[in-house]
């Protein structure tokens, strides 16, 4: 069975993207690259990797759009998205496709996403305000998962829709986990997998918690307060509002 994966890039560290090509070039994995970089990469990049560019940054939102439609039309029926920066390997990846079939004989699966390893803080994301609802004994119901390391199904992905382009970057990935479970599908995080990655740009501790700050984009929470408040659908407000099981 071939799984997609679709990698998001802006100005990307072209040393780390060859590694993951590297990991990735077998028969198994469809690789596809959409940069929002002004000046293309293809011709530093290793391999014959699909790579499509949009010099105008059409915004994270439409570039895992386009990056999933892609594979999508190619028969594929799995498919991860990825960040530029992290630290994803096939042993992550099989396991959460070998979760992901399991559990869905079950439940009606949206998505699910590998634990976090915060390379700021140096330890397993635990979530400030959102723990999540053990499933089994390697894996736990929450409401939503950042879009690196997520896997979805070409029928989820039909079911939820598209991600929501008007977001360009805050909230993507949690505004359509929000809109599956508001259709009755559930999220996932695999206790078992885990993977290295970068949350923002710094941390800044207020009160004795710690956040995550993002010093290139506009702070998430202000992007958030502007999502919830322009939602039409009172159902996203209030699943967003309940961040805890």
């Amino acid at each position: 069975m071939k799984t997609g994966i679709v990698v998001i890039l802006f100005h990307p560290d072209l040393g780390h993207i060859n590694t993951l090509i590297r990991r990735f070039n077998t028969e198994n994995w469809q690789l596809i690259l959409v940069d929002n970089s002004p000046n293309s990469s293809r011709d530093l990049m290793e391999g014959d990797v699909d790579y499509v560019h949009f010099p105008e940054n059409i915004g994270i939102a439409q570039a895992q759009n386009i990056g999933l439609q892609a594979l999508f039309k190619r028969n594929i029926n799995y498919a991860f998205l990825l960040d530029q920066d992290s630290e994803f390997t096939p042993d992550i990846a099989s396991t959460l496709l070998e979760q992901f079939e399991e559990i869905k004989s079950v439940e009606l699966v949206a998505a699910i996403g590998p634990s976090i390893y915060c390379q700021f803080s140096q330890c397993v994301d635990q979530g400030v305000l959102q723990k999540g609802r053990p499933h089994s004994s390697n894996l736990k119901e929450v409401k939503q998962i950042i879009a690196s390391g997520m896997l979805l199904s070409k029928g989820a992905f039909h079911k939820v829709g598209e991600k929501e382009g008007s977001l360009f970057i805050d909230g993507v990935d949690h505004e359509w986990c929000w809109r599956a479970r508001s259709r009755g599908m559930k999220v996932f995080q695999s206790t078992i997998a885990c993977m290295p990655h970068k949350q923002g740009d710094s941390r800044v501790t207020i009160l004795g918690v710690t956040f995550k700050q993002g010093s290139l984009r506009c702070d998430s929470t202000i992007s958030f307060a502007m999502f919830l408040h322009w939602q039409k659908e009172g159902m996203y407000q209030r699943i967003g509002n309940a961040v805890m099981f």
